[in-house]
């Protein structure tokens, strides 16, 4: 009974310290992009963060994972967020003395917050396990990810109005505030609460290359975990659409306002809190997730598919409005619902001595391919053959009905069982060379 108080006490305030951090991170990005382009007039303001990002994310993919693994994961965190209040202390005194450099400190600023950032996501991650009973490990997860919504909401809102009221500085400040609130947070929680049985790897000296060597031998081998690794590369992929073809479909095709627009790309906000919540109050299943994973998939390819149809209803232009809120929002219910029981089933079944370096071999993949896929729609969309209504047509119903074919033919090609998926320790090396000889067959 005690140690559910204590985990539920952890996972009320891990909630709240991402709250603190997601909201001041996303107010502050909002607010630089604002300054940089009112200062310099460059309309790419709003895309660095999304450049440098996976940028930053592929050169620190070899010392990411194995750091992580290879330190206790509260000390990776309190200093990669030290690093944070500090990079932000600097930029605040380089904007008095070197204000006709703007873009350049900005820039170098962002470079610092990213690298901060992908220490602290990943170590988060993977000390997910150790904060709370691995039946609450769904309802972090969740009720995280309905926090995370709630801001991604709110902060470009309230950005706006604090921009045109207050000074820059109160940004920097504000930001400043809310990342010392939540190291003050990661400090006092007990990472050390659930502990996890690990092998002596951490305690054998090892150099960064070998361990992350070591970390992708370890995914290569792992047909399940190539296998969702493949289909989260499509889903990400292919979902950078909704990026690069919404704003074009609901405001160029559908005749939609700036505010009614607004408004729908709330709903997909919308969908994921209620996604987070409903996961919130379930209890968590103890099978693999590949499967519900699949259908997920399936689902949101054909609503993908749906919104590129809706253009040619014989509706009114606010009926078709209202369904395309409608099918972000379920959309967005099910991208959340797929994500976050696998994400936990991740976290309870990969070896703890691994986490850091597959969860940032993930994520890097991740970060790495929606920018990719941005590109492409772009140019897709820019190209002057079709009409935008045509091209919307045709991008959104391709683009849903290509999620549904590939995903089912790396189910397919690997031959993942759905129901009986599982994850192998890395000392077990029968089940583990069973697993690689298969791949080479397949291959």
């Amino acid at each position: 009974m005690e140690k559910e108080k204590k985990s539920n006490r952890q996972l009320r305030w891990s909630v709240i310290s991402n709250l603190f951090g997601s909201f001041g991170s996303n107010i502050f990005a909002f607010g630089l992009s604002l300054l940089l382009l009112d200062k310099t007039g460059s309309v790419y303001s709003f895309a660095i963060s999304s450049i440098v990002g996976p940028i930053v994310n592929l050169l620190l993919l070899p010392i990411v994972g194995p750091i992580i693994d290879k330190f206790p994961h509260q000390r990776v965190i309190f200093i990669s967020q030290f690093g944070t209040i500090i990079s932000l202390v600097l930029y605040f005194y380089a904007l008095f003395h070197f204000e006709n450099q703007l873009m350049l400190i900005s820039i170098l600023l962002i470079i610092l917050l990213k690298i901060s950032d992908s220490f602290t996501s990943t170590a988060q991650l993977a000390a997910k396990v150790n904060l709370v009973l691995p039946t609450d490990l769904t309802k972090l997860a969740a009720y995280t990810q309905a926090a995370n919504s709630v801001v991604g909401i709110v902060s470009s809102v309230l950005g706006a109005v604090l921009y045109s009221t207050l000074s820059f500085n109160a940004f920097i400040l504000f930001e400043l505030f809310t990342e010392i609130a939540t190291l003050l947070i990661t400090w006092h929680l007990d990472f050390n609460f659930i502990i996890a049985t690990v092998s002596d790897e951490n305690n054998t000296p090892q150099k960064w290359s070998k361990m992350f060597l070591a970390g992708v031998k370890y995914v290569k081998q792992q047909r399940y975990l190539l296998g969702i690794t493949l289909l989260a590369t499509a889903v990400n992929f292919f979902s950078a659409i909704l990026t690069v073809g919404l704003p074009i479909l609901a405001l160029t095709v559908m005749g939609s306002s700036k505010i009614q627009y607004g408004f729908t790309e709330s709903c997909y906000g919308i969908g994921m809190i209620i996604g987070g919540w409903w996961l919130g109050t379930r209890k968590r299943k103890q099978t693999a997730p590949l499967g519900t994973m699949y259908s997920n998939i399936l689902i949101i390819g054909l609503f993908i598919s749906l919104i590129g149809l809706l253009p040619i209803l014989q509706l009114s232009r606010i009926h078709r409005l209202i369904l395309l809120d409608l099918a972000l929002a379920t959309l967005s219910f099910f991208i959340v619902t797929m994500n976050i029981p696998f994400n936990v089933w991740l976290q309870l079944e990969i070896p703890q001595t691994m986490q850091g370096r597959v969860f940032s071999i993930l994520n890097t993949i991740g970060l790495a391919i929606t920018p990719i896929g941005s590109f492409i729609y772009g140019l897709f969309f820019g190209s002057s053959m079709w009409s935008k209504k045509t091209a919307s047509i045709l991008i959104f119903t391709l683009s849903g009905i290509s999620i549904m074919i590939v995903a089912t033919f790396i189910i397919h090609l690997l031959k993942l069982d759905l129901k009986n998926a599982q994850i192998y320790s890395i000392h077990d090396d029968d089940k583990c060379t069973k697993e690689s000889s298969l791949l080479q067959k397949i291959k």
